[in-house]
C-alpha cells in the first residue's frame, strides 16, 4: 500500500469516527431551560414549552453554562440546579448575589465567609470574618473584624487581615489592620497605623519619592509634592522654604543636602511624629480631599445637566475643568470670602471645619470651552449624624441661574428638580474624604 493510500485510509477513518461520535456529543448537551413568568411568579421551561421547574420564584435568571441559575425565593437569593434544587445561597452584595471574581463568589454560613465556584460547589469552606473578592489570585480576608454601618452603606472594622489563594491557603499571614485587593502585583495595607504597599509575598515595598526638591539661586528650597492613592496621583502642592524659615535646616537635612540649581527626589518623611512628617501627612490629606471634592462636584453637576437636558460637553464638565486647581481658585473667590474671616488664608481644611455650622454654601467655579467662560455651581456642605459629609447641589450658573434643589425655589420660571442632587462622602482617619465605592 502506498503512502498516499495510507493517508486516504486514515482520513476516511477520522471522518467515520466524527460521524459516529457526533450523535453522542449532541446527546450529551443538556436541554436549554428558559425563564418564564406566570401569575407574577417565575419558573423554567424547555424551548418546546414543557415546564421543567414550576414557577414559584419572584426572580429567575438564566442558567449558566455550568448548570446553575440565580433565583429569589421566600428566603432570598439562591442558586438552583436544573432540577430546581437549591445548591447554595450566596453572599448578598449590591442588592444581588455576589459577583464571580476569577471564577469564585462568596457565601456565608454561621457568620463566616467562604467561596464557591460557578457550579455551586464549595471550594473554600466558610471560616473567615470577612473576605474580599479575588484579585490576581489572592483574596484579602480578616479574623475578628466586624461590620459597622455608615449611612446606607456598611464596612468592616477591626480584626487582623491577610491573604489567601484560590485553594484557601493562607499565603500572607493575618497581620494587618486593614487590607485592600491586589492590583498590578501590589496591595495597599495598614500596618502599625500606617498605609504601605506590599508585594505578592507580603513584603513591604520601598516607598516611592513623594515629590521633587530644588534650590533656587537665593537658597530657597522649593518642594513639588504629590499625594497618591490606590488609583494613582490625586493632587500636587508647591511649598517654598526661604533661608531662615523655621523648618529650613530640618528639610535640608532630610534631603541629604541640596546645592543651588540642584534638583533631587524627596523621600518620604520618617513615620516618627516629627513636624515634617505631620506636615507631609496634612498635605497628603488636603490634596486628596480636594480631588475627591472636585470629582464629587463634577458628578453632581453632570447629573443635574443631564436631568435638565443640557450639553455636558459644551459646558466643560470634564476632569480637566473640575480639578484641584479649580478648588483652589474657588476657595480664593470673593463669593467665598465670608467663610474664612477667622482664618489667615482660605483652605479646604477650614471649609470642612466650617461645614459643621448650619447653612454653609460654597461657590465652585469652572471654565467651559471654547471661550473658557467661567461657570458657577453652589453647593451646601453639611455633616450627617454618623459623621459623614453630605454635598448637595443648590443651583447652577450657566450663565443663567438654574435652581436644582427645592431649597432654592423657582428662579426665572425654572422649577427645581423634584429629587435632591446630592452625594455622601465618607470621613475616614485624619479627616480623609472618600467616596463610597460604586456598585461592582
Amino acid at each position: 500500500m502506498t503512502q498516499s493510500m495510507v493517508g486516504a485510509v486514515r482520513a476516511t477513518l477520522v471522518v467515520m469516527a466524527v460521524v459516529l461520535l457526533l450523535p453522542l456529543v449532541v446527546a450529551a448537551q443538556p436541554t436549554r431551560l428558559l425563564p418564564f413568568e406566570k401569575a407574577g411568579r417565575w419558573g423554567y421551561k424547555t424551548p418546546d414549552g414543557k415546564v421543567a421547574i414550576e414557577p414559584h420564584f419572584s426572580v429567575a435568571r438564566d442558567f449558566s453554562p455550568e448548570g446553575i441559575a440565580a433565583v429569589v425565593d421566600e428566603e432570598g437569593w439562591a442558586y438552583i440546579d436544573r432540577s430546581g434544587r437549591i445548591v447554595i445561597r450566596p453572599y448578598i452584595f449590591d442588592n444581588g448575589p455576589d459577583y464571580f471574581a476569577e471564577g469564585l463568589a462568596r457565601f456565608t454560613a454561621g457568620g463566616k465567609f467562604g467561596f464557591f465556584d460557578q457550579r455551586g460547589q464549595v471550594v473554600i469552606p466558610p471560616r473567615f470574618g470577612f473576605a474580599k473578592p479575588f484579585s490576581e489570585g489572592l483574596s484579602a480576608v480578616c479574623d475578628g473584624c466586624r461590620e459597622i454601618a455608615e449611612g446606607e452603606h456598611r464596612r468592616m472594622q477591626g480584626g487582623t487581615w491577610g491573604y489567601i489563594n484560590r485553594s484557601g491557603g493562607q499565603v500572607i499571614p493575618l497581620q494587618f489592620e486593614e487590607a485592600e485587593s491586589f492590583n498590578k502585583g501590589q496591595a495597599r495595607v495598614k500596618l502599625k497605623g500606617y498605609w504601605k504597599y506590599i508585594d505578592r509575598k507580603g513584603t513591604v515595598m520601598p516607598e516611592a519619592p513623594i515629590g521633587v526638591a530644588r534650590m533656587e539661586s537665593d537658597g530657597t528650597i522649593v518642594l513639588q509634592l504629590r499625594a497618591e492613592g490606590p488609583g494613582g496621583i490625586v493632587g500636587d502642592a508647591l511649598m517654598r522654604y526661604p533661608v531662615g524659615h523655621p523648618q529650613y535646616r530640618e528639610i535640608l537635612q532630610h534631603l541629604g543636602g541640596l546645592e543651588k540649581g540642584q534638583s533631587k527626589p524627596v523621600p518620604p518623611w520618617p513615620e516618627e511624629s516629627t513636624e515634617a512628617s505631620k506636615r507631609s501627612a496634612d498635605v497628603d490629606v488636603e490634596l486628596g480631599n480636594k480631588q475627591v471634592l472636585a470629582d464629587t462636584f463634577r458628578n453632581l453637576v453632570r447629573y443635574a445637566l443631564l436631568k435638565t437636558r443640557r450639553d455636558v460637553v459644551k459646558l466643560g464638565v470634564e476632569p480637566a475643568s473640575f480639578s484641584v486647581e479649580a478648588i483652589d481658585e474657588s476657595l480664593a473667590a470673593g463669593a467665598n470670602a465670608g467663610l474664612f474671616k477667622e482664618h489667615r488664608a482660605p483652605s479646604l481644611k477650614a471649609l470642612l471645619a466650617k461645614a459643621r455650622e448650619p447653612s454653609l454654601t460654597f461657590h465652585f467655579y469652572w471654565k467651559a470651552p471654547p471661550a473658557r467662560q467661567k461657570l458657577e455651581a453652589a453647593f451646601a456642605l453639611s455633616y450627617e449624624p454618623d459623621g459623614n459629609l453630605k454635598v448637595l447641589l443648590l443651583w447652577l450658573g450657566l450663565p443663567e441661574r438654574v435652581p436644582i434643589s427645592p431649597r432654592v425655589g423657582v428662579v426665572g420660571g425654572f422649577k427645581p428638580l423634584e429629587e435632591a442632587v446630592e452625594e455622601l462622602l465618607r470621613v475616614r482617619d485624619h479627616g480623609r474624604l472618600a467616596p463610597y465605592p460604586p456598585p461592582r
